[in-house]
């Protein structure tokens, strides 16, 4: 997962430095609507509050 989120950051460096260039002009749109999704709230823990004890493997 490292290696995707650094040669991601790289990749939306370039994209938006040089978003209006004939290359990227294209991709850009897609990538600003891959990024919204990236960054979209995913689900949370259900159950589980900052002090329960969660479950260990089973015996």
């Amino acid at each position: 997962m490292a290696e995707f989120t650094f040669g991601l950051k790289l990749l939306a460096e370039v994209m938006v430095r040089h978003h209006r260039e004939p290359l990227f002009k294209e991709l850009w749109p897609h990538f600003r609507e891959f990024m919204k999704y990236l960054k979209r709230p995913g689900p949370t823990a259900q159950g589980y509050e900052g002090n329960e004890k969660r479950p260990g493997p089973p015996t």
